[in-house]
């Protein structure tokens, strides 16, 4: 028989606790959407689709479903952790509001992008302009466990999904996606060129101008996709299968011809495209707030570790001379981080 042994002290657990508040890290994703910008530009995006005015603001509501994904949240019904908290979050929309508005936003889906695209230039304007821009282009493979919508088999025998991203490189912003099904070709031009132009109407600067760069694997090797890289005025970089007669031809071409590298330091689906839309929000905010709000190693962490530090932190709720309170543990690490990213997010210029 094996005696239990345990280091850690005895505790039991109780309901009855008041003023408390989980994931309050969270609200500062909530406030820097709203400071950006984003939350008003969605709900100019918005305007309009509803038929009656009272009830929430659908533009608050694609915010709040952003805020939810960038916190961790994986189905819709994960809003209702929020709508739990509402001296912290204020009132949240329900699960079926926001099924709701997913399905008027799949008509709107343009004036999503613009709306990211509008916060985007403000967000750049507070600081965040990396200064240089490669854009990456590429596709991932997506398993589906069950026979959803467009599922398909893939090119390495699963089944799912074969969505086609571009991600800023020297911010981790994600600028444009494509949704397609797993079947679909890997070196397709046109899917490239879409989400190119997506991709380039996303960022504040025109490649005529200044120097834009795309970057992709040989599938997007194509002469469409480069004809209209060029035509756009974009520099490219993409992979090529390397042949014995396509490395001697390489090899021949003298030194002084050689520059440096550059050194970086389809079934469409309305409410999904619009929840795609909500899901490269949510990869913004938390690109955003590392650039605006955070500093050292946090600066550079993944979402994981954001959420598992800063996110998903504990707190208490006073109210003291008629301001509202989320007071911090003083032994939780991150503390000090939390509060000097508070007080940046406050200190946008941009903020109202």
């Amino acid at each position: 028989m094996v005696k239990r042994i345990s280091t850690r002290p005895r505790l039991g657990f109780c309901g009855g606790g008041r003023g408390l508040a989980v994931h309050a890290g969270a609200r500062l994703l909530a406030d820097l959407a709203d400071g950006v910008g984003l939350t008003a530009a969605l709900s100019v995006a918005m305007a309009g689709s509803k038929q009656r005015d009272r009830g929430h603001g659908w533009g608050r509501v694609l915010v709040d479903a952003a805020v939810m994904v960038a916190d961790g949240g994986e189905a819709i019904s994960d809003i209702d952790a929020m709508a739990a908290q509402p001296r912290l979050f204020g009132e949240v929309a329900s699960p079926s509001t926001l099924w709701r508005t997913l399905a008027a936003a799949g008509g709107r889906v343009e004036h999503l992008k613009e709306a990211r695209a509008q916060a985007r230039r403000a967000v750049w304007a507070a600081g965040a302009d990396p200064g240089f821009y490669v854009i990456d282009i590429d596709a991932t493979l997506v398993d589906s466990h069950s026979d959803k919508q467009a599922a398909a088999g893939t090119y390495k025998g699963g089944y799912g999904f074969h969505p086609l991203m571009a991600y800023l490189d020297a911010t981790g912003e994600c600028l444009a996606a494509m949704l397609r099904p797993g079947n679909a070709g890997s070196n397709t031009a046109s899917d490239h060129i879409e989400v190119l132009g997506d991709a380039l109407a996303q960022i504040p600067v025109d490649p005529r101008d200044t120097e834009v760069t795309v970057r992709a694997d040989s599938a997007g090797c194509t002469q469409e996709f480069l004809k209209e890289c060029r035509e756009r005025g974009v520099r490219f970089c993409v992979g090529h299968p390397l042949t014995i007669d396509i490395a001697q031809k390489i090899t021949d071409v003298p030194d002084e011809c050689w520059q440096p590298a550059l050194s970086a330091d389809g079934t469409e689906l309305r409410d999904h495209t619009a929840w795609l839309q909500i899901t490269m929000c949510a990869h913004d905010l938390l690109a955003w707030f590392r650039r605006l709000a955070l500093d050292g190693d946090l600066a550079r962490a993944e979402p994981k570790r954001l959420r598992h530090c800063l996110l998903h932190t504990a707190a208490r709720l006073v109210r003291t001379g008629r301001q509202n309170l989320c007071k911090l543990s003083q032994d939780w690490p991150w503390t000090p981080d939390l509060l000097a990213a508070h007080q940046r997010i406050h200190n946008l210029p941009l903020l109202i």
